[in-house]
């Protein structure tokens, strides 16, 4: 598959689980769950210090979907960083990131001034590189940021087998939100986990 056509496909998944609804939960719900941990961990990754749904200065609140027949286990974590409403979706596979800024939506900007409030906003967010390879948000020079956008900071990088998940960082704009896309891909390690599963039987139900 395409990376941009998985990409939307996943995007498309996250808009119906959003469209279904998400079940509030406590933190301490969701302690003992894998999904936990391997949300914490990937976290510590890929977010800055002070942007962590992690992090205790962070006051989250977490929610969750359940899959169902065409859905994804899905933990979503809303809250603020600086100017920005933060809205974190992630799976066993991918992390997305929304973000919208409270003083000026990015939309509302110059087409020649988004891309860089759009950079500025994100690097706000993630954390600044890895060992292994620095990443960059220098996404094309000739995109033009309009509402449907999606762009990424390597075309060529396929994700499935991509060496560790610096090399490929996707973005874009969708029903007027800016997101970045993260996949959750360890060192050396091809394809991707199951978007069902992830969540122990009992945990929740979507709603």
């Amino acid at each position: 598959m395409d990376p941009y056509q998985q990409v939307k496909y996943w995007l498309d998944v996250i808009d119906y689980c959003s469209s279904v609804g998400f079940a509030t939960v406590k933190q301490e719900q969701l302690g003992k769950e894998q999904a936990w941990a391997d949300s914490t961990r990937w976290s510590f990754e890929f977010f800055s210090p002070a942007a962590n749904p992690h992090s205790p200065e962070n006051q989250v609140a977490c929610s969750l979907h359940v899959a169902d027949t065409i859905g994804a286990d899905i933990l979503r974590h809303t809250y603020g960083v600086e100017t920005l409403d933060v809205e974190v979706l992630e799976s066993a596979a991918f992390t997305a990131v929304r973000f919208k800024s409270r003083e000026k939506q990015l939309l509302s900007l110059p087409l020649d001034e988004r891309k860089a409030a759009f950079t500025a906003q994100a690097s706000k967010l993630l954390s600044e590189g890895s060992q292994i390879r620095p990443k960059s948000f220098a996404f094309p020079a000739e995109l033009e940021m309009v509402d449907g956008c999606l762009m990424s900071t390597d075309e060529k990088a396929d994700p499935n087998v991509m060496f560790y998940w610096p090399n490929r960082i996707d973005g874009g704009i969708r029903a007027a939100v800016p997101f970045v896309f993260l996949y959750k891909k360890p060192l050396g390690r091809s394809g991707f986990p199951p978007l069902t599963g992830w969540f122990s039987k009992g945990l929740g139900a979507s709603g």
